[in-house]
């Protein structure tokens, strides 16, 4: 009787067994077959489904990309960086520790290079420096390396940091690359020697990658280096990208203080780079001290504004609207008074653009400016203005403007707030020649304006025939009879 108890004990402790084991299989295939989730909420049941595995159970389920194919491998991959992500999320430390070893732990078990670097690049979005021993060791591998100095680069803690330096000294071209990427990433300034002595190779990608990676480091004894770099290029943009280094440097100083050396080799670059085809390097110098200095940069971007380039005066004049202000806009309304023709219209649209309503003065003076392209560019910023102060000065225009001045007129009355508008519209058009009334009786339609129908209505006896058509359709768009 007990030996066929205990054989009873033993065969029901083996079935629990088998079940459980069977159960995370399960689980996971039903969590594989929802993914990828069609909404919010589903996804978030699946990843707390993956919690509830526990950490063997989502080695486990990591483990199968050595199995899956097809639009089951599909699947499975949507899950685990479904879960990479999830697990970065605030309050989930417990969760992100427990996955970060549960990966790892299918990272060293996985057979084939491509599954492990599906798990590596997972790792890279959530691991912490307990995953650095690990991926360290994948550093020299062929197909792993570049993954692997990725991951580590984006953990950025000193073990990870040194590990990506050791292996620099050991590196072949292609991994050198990388290494010496990431390193330039991490700022480390202990990189500094080995990156430096990248610029010397003669391989002309890792003396751009060094040179870059220099750049992002952003450590002064790096200046002289790079600026003769960029000079010996000629500051255009080739191979070695010496140019485009020498700009981020120089941008990555500005991130420090003093600000002072960044200014300064900034403008280096603005008086060394006059011809057009400097053009783009010129550009990138004046944002570093625009930004650097912000609306104390006036007086410079004024300066600047002269330029005969059209893309370098465009690219300035965006810049000073972008610090423009109350301080400055005395200044700017100066510089347009006695700036002349392209130039003139060019500041007058910036001013425009900043919304600075003392402006209005300016804006005045050039609606009777005697070059085409400075009125328009004052009836054009007036609609940025949105105020119907210049009203007055533009039914007097009108009165005398070409087809486009009118249409632009016309443009920029729509824009115009306040509630007596559409009876200024109405009363001004009356007083206007027939194309300007056609254009006026079309805003009086978008505006909706039934209230002014009488003014509408008056319309109908023009001796124009356009202006009758005109009139007779707003009144019917707003319903309205012609009686």
């Amino acid at each position: 009787m007990k030996r066929t108890v205990s054989i009873l004990l033993i065969f029901l402790s083996l079935t629990v067994a088998a079940q459980h084991r069977q159960l995370p299989a399960a689980a996971i295939a039903r969590i594989i077959g929802k993914m990828p989730a069609k909404d919010q909420p589903q996804l978030d049941s699946c990843m707390q489904q993956i919690t509830k595995l526990g950490q063997q159970g989502i080695t486990s389920m990591a483990m199968l990309l050595a199995t899956y194919q097809g639009n089951s491998r599909v699947r499975l991959q949507y899950a685990l960086s479904g879960y990479a992500a999830y697990v970065t999320t605030a309050g989930k430390e417990t969760e992100r520790s427990k996955a970060i070893k549960a990966y790892c732990a299918a990272l060293k078990q996985l057979p084939r290079a491509d599954d492990k670097l599906f798990v590596i690049n997972q790792l890279q979005r959530f691991a912490d420096n307990s995953a650095v021993p690990l991926l360290k060791a994948y550093l020299p591998a062929q197909q792993l390396g570049e993954a692997a100095t990725a991951a580590l680069a984006q953990i950025n803690t000193p073990d990870a940091i040194v590990a990506l330096l050791k292996a620099l000294d050991k590196a072949n071209s292609k991994s050198e690359i990388s290494l010496i990427t990431a390193l330039g990433r991490t700022r480390y300034l202990s990189a500094l020697d080995a990156v430096t002595l990248r610029t010397s190779s003669a391989d002309t990608r890792v003396k751009r990658a060094a040179y870059y990676a220099l750049a992002e480091i952003g450590n002064a004894e790096s200046e002289p280096l790079l600026a003769a770099a960029a000079e010996k290029a000629g500051y255009h943009y080739e191979a070695t990208g010496a140019t485009g280094a020498y700009l981020l440097y120089i941008r990555r100083l500005a991130d420090n203080w003093p600000v002072a050396p960044a200014i300064t080799a900034a403008n280096k670059l603005l008086q060394r780079c006059r011809t057009d085809d400097l053009v783009h390097v010129r550009i990138a110098a004046l944002k570093v001290i625009a930004d650097v200095k912000g609306a104390d940069a006036s007086p410079l971007l004024m300066m600047e504004a002269d330029d005969k380039n059209t893309v370098y005066r465009a690219a300035v004049l965006e810049m000073a609207g972008r610090i423009m202000n109350a301080a400055n806009t005395d200044q700017w309304i100066a510089k347009a008074r006695m700036a002349k023709g392209t130039v003139k219209a060019e500041i007058i649209t910036m001013m425009g653009n900043s919304r600075q309503r003392t402006v209005i003065p300016l804006l005045r003076e050039a609606l009777k400016n005697e070059e085409q392209n400075v009125r328009l560019s004052a009836i054009h910023a007036a609609a940025h203005l949105e105020s119907g102060d210049l009203m007055p000065d533009l039914m007097i225009m009108m009165k005398t403007a070409d087809t486009t001045e009118m249409k632009a007129i016309a443009e920029t009355i729509q824009y115009f707030k306040g509630r007596d508008m559409s009876d200024r519209i109405a009363t001004a058009m009356l007083q206007q020649p027939p194309f300007a009334q056609i254009l006026l009786l079309h805003l009086l339609e978008k505006k909706m304006a039934a209230d002014r129908a009488p003014q509408i209505r008056f319309l109908l006896k023009s001796t124009d025939p356009a202006v009758v058509q005109a009139a007779t359709a707003t009144l019917k768009a707003l319903n309205i009879s012609s009686e």
